[in-house]
């Protein structure tokens, strides 16, 4: 798989099948007979211009993945002009591998409009954004989800070119914001990352507007903030916020708006709301299903908490029967 570290709602590169000396076996194993003995070099023939071929595509894919990863070093490291020339080889042998119209060069075209956006080049951010949308268009039609969050990523190059400078640095501030939330969170200290996320919404609500995908991100925060601060009153009514802006933003069928859904499940759970949060669990697991299929990882994480969920239930089940009797 290709891993560029884009959001893990972009499906990756599938793995590369690794069956072709098995397939020229079977191949002349299905001539039978008919084979005369002069045959079996042509066959051995073909098997080794296939095992070359697959070879060749092994080591272009890795090519791939190992230019992603010296261009994130980059991006890291703040040079970000050599970023993107190391990207935009990426890009070009991805083209190479499967032509101009695959899910490859969509997601690596969105990965390198990332790095434009950091270099605030908008015009090759709009470019890389647009030929995403354009490749995804022809892959997957007009209605699929992916198509939805392709717009909306070049609806946000438009709104960023229309942004003066101020406004642009004040987003930027809102994103060093959001790790800052993110990281007192995680160090169990939610309640300082409160004042600091409502300093988000205000500013991405200003300057987006107040129904866009980035503040209803901002409100999941809210909503999981509150939640560890033990006030599960405000967590659920950001979290309800946020699910409604997503379905507007997203639709219902996006996997963006399974991650508010199962927000809004592990709320409930905790409050003890056992209905909610079962039929929410369900539905953000179908959601995830349906958009990025049963293999993903979302998939399988959000199988295994509905299980969990379940097993939690059913020992609760049984406890309050051994307390009646």
């Amino acid at each position: 798989m290709i891993e560029t570290g884009l959001r893990s709602t972009i499906p990756k590169v599938p793995r590369l099948v690794r069956c072709f000396a098995a397939c020229a076996v079977a191949a002349a194993l299905a001539l039978g007979g008919a084979a005369t003995w002069a045959d079996p070099p042509a066959v051995e023939g073909t098997a080794k211009s296939q095992v070359s071929d697959a070879q060749k595509r092994q080591q272009t894919t890795a090519e791939i993945q190992r230019l992603v990863r010296e261009a994130n070093q980059l991006r890291a490291a703040g040079k970000l002009e050599d970023a993107v020339g190391v990207g935009g080889k990426a890009v070009g042998l991805a083209r190479e591998l499967d032509g101009d119209v695959s899910e490859t060069v969509a997601s690596l075209e969105d990965w390198l409009a990332a790095f434009h956006e950091s270099r605030e080049d908008w015009s090759a951010a709009r470019t890389a954004r647009e030929t995403a949308l354009v490749v995804r268009r022809s892959l997957y039609g007009e209605n699929d989800w992916r198509i939805t969050n392709a717009r909306l990523a070049l609806a946000d190059v438009d709104l960023h070119m229309r942004l003066d400078a101020k406004g642009r640095r004040q987003l930027v501030e809102s994103d060093q914001l959001t790790v800052q939330v993110r990281a007192l969170r995680q160090m169990g200290e939610a309640a300082k990352g409160i004042p600091l996320a409502n300093r988000v919404l205000e500013i991405r609500r200003r300057l987006l507007g107040p129904e866009h995908g980035q503040v209803a991100v901002t409100l999941t925060d809210l909503s999981t903030l509150y939640g560890a601060s033990k006030q599960p009153a405000q967590a659920e009514s950001f979290g309800k916020q946020a699910l409604e802006i997503r379905r507007k933003v997203s639709g219902d069928m996006n996997p963006e708006t399974a991650v508010c859904v199962n927000n809004l499940a592990i709320l409930e759970e905790a409050q003890g709301e056992f209905a909610k949060a079962l039929a929410h669990y369900i539905q953000s697991l179908d959601i995830y299903r349906k958009t990025l299929g049963e293999r993903d990882v979302h998939t399988t994480q959000n199988f295994d908490a509905l299980v969990a969920f379940r097993g939690k239930l059913m020992a609760q089940k049984l406890a309050d029967r051994k307390s009646v009797v």
